[in-house]
């Protein structure tokens, strides 16, 4: 065993303890015994141990690796390498550093690696106390897979217009277009034609500030591929909704029932581009409980539909729908008509009865004087005379209801 476990001890490090054992079958008369024999002091003068640095590769992990062209090999801004480590003892870890980073080209086509290049172990830490110098990093560079993505053109000068969706990315462009972007090293390599005024959006469906390529440009020269004319910086346009209309809805009228609560069913959509179709529901409700005819305003929910057809590139505007509250019939039982001798009017003493078929717990109390003049009417009740009725609680207001006799 040696006196020391690190590298860095070599000079001090030594055999710690030698063990002699008698020689087998030894005597006091044949010899070969330990106690006739003293061993030196152990140091590293006369028991060196010498401990070798411990091989360790390290590889990078990192994945995506990309930039937008500028020129340079720089690595991207803010790249942090993250490594794998072959060699470390169970339970430590390492941490290198790089002296630089560079790609293997500057230009699109041609960059395809990012190596680090002059690296160090800079610390080890762990259950085993391991010193830097226990280890041994086994190349002074390491690269990974990486890209240069082309160099957006930069544009003023032009403005997108607006439009309602038509199910296609053309995009119409207003004014005078300015290009810029080109770094100064390629001015002489880049070559721009066409007419900036031919644009398109990144996709049809409706959107705001969604990016437009300049489609209508090409770009020649021996530092074209490093540029796009895609996704210029700066250039939007807002793609909105298209509104639809919609035929054949309607609210169903229904009796007083004491809610405002309306069925809607609805129509036939109308402006869908091509042969696009969506789904669509309508929910309504009345303006006012009480029995009467109203504009009753229904709203609309559109759904995905087939053919490419997506809600949300469609807008359809709530509409008033003609419906009806028709009053309740109600009916009496129990009332009659006392027999008279004949006095020459029509005046007949009556005992009311009880008002059957109201809407959950509202009475007769608040109709009373409305059922009396309907009875007069009838020539059940005589003028003054007044409708004694089974119900005494207060009551919701009620338009007037129809009456069976």
């Amino acid at each position: 065993m040696a006196t020391h476990a690190h590298v860095s001890n070599n000079s001090i490090n030594a055999i710690s303890a030698i063990t002699l054992l008698d020689q087998v079958g030894a005597t006091s008369a044949s010899g070969g015994l330990i106690s006739n024999y003293a061993l030196p002091t152990l140091n590293a003068s006369n028991a060196p141990v010498t401990i070798t640095p411990r091989a360790l590769t390290a590889s990078l992990t990192n994945t995506a690796v990309s930039k937008v062209y500028d020129g340079t090999t720089s690595a991207p801004s803010g790249f942090a390498p993250t490594y794998q480590f072959t060699g470390l003892l169970a339970g430590e870890s390492a941490v290198i550093s790089h002296a630089s980073s560079a790609y293997d080209n500057s230009n699109v086509l041609q960059a395809t690696r990012l190596t680090l290049s002059g690296l160090g172990l800079t610390s080890v830490s762990g259950s085993y106390g391991s010193q830097v110098s226990d280890y041994a990093l086994g190349t002074a560079s390491a690269d990974v897979a990486a890209t240069i993505t082309p160099r957006p053109f930069s544009v003023s000068g032009l403005t997108i217009v607006s439009r309602e969706y038509d199910g296609t990315t053309t995009a119409a462009v207003t004014g005078t277009a300015v290009l810029g972007g080109i770094l100064n090293a390629d001015q002489a390599q880049v070559n721009v034609a066409g007419n900036p005024t031919v644009a398109n959006f990144v996709d049809a469906n409706a959107g705001v500030n969604k990016a437009v390529n300049l489609t209508g440009l090409t770009l020649g020269g021996a530092a074209a591929s490093n540029y796009t004319t895609n996704g210029i910086n700066g250039l939007t346009g807002t793609v909105t909704p298209k509104t639809l209309a919609i035929t054949g809805s309607s609210v169903a009228s229904k009796v007083y029932d004491g809610t405002t609560s309306a069925i809607a069913t609805a129509g036939t959509l109308q402006g869908l581009v091509g042969s696009e179709t969506l789904t669509v529901s309508a929910s309504a409700a009345f303006g006012s409980r009480n029995a009467g005819s109203y504009a009753v305003n229904t709203s609309y929910t559109l759904g995905n539909g087939s053919n490419g057809g997506l809600a949300a590139n469609y807008a359809l505007a709530s509409q008033a729908l003609s419906a009806s509250i028709t009053p309740k019939a109600l009916t009496i039982t129990g009332s009659s008509a006392a027999g008279k001798v004949y006095d020459g009017n029509s005046i007949a003493t009556v005992m009311p009865g009880s008002v059957q078929g109201l809407v959950g717990n509202e009475t007769v109390a608040g109709l009373q004087s409305q059922l009396e003049g309907y009875l007069v009417a009838l020539g059940i009740l005589a003028p003054g005379q007044t409708l004694t009725a089974q119900e005494s609680a207060p009551t919701t207001e009620l338009d007037e209801p129809a009456l069976e006799h």
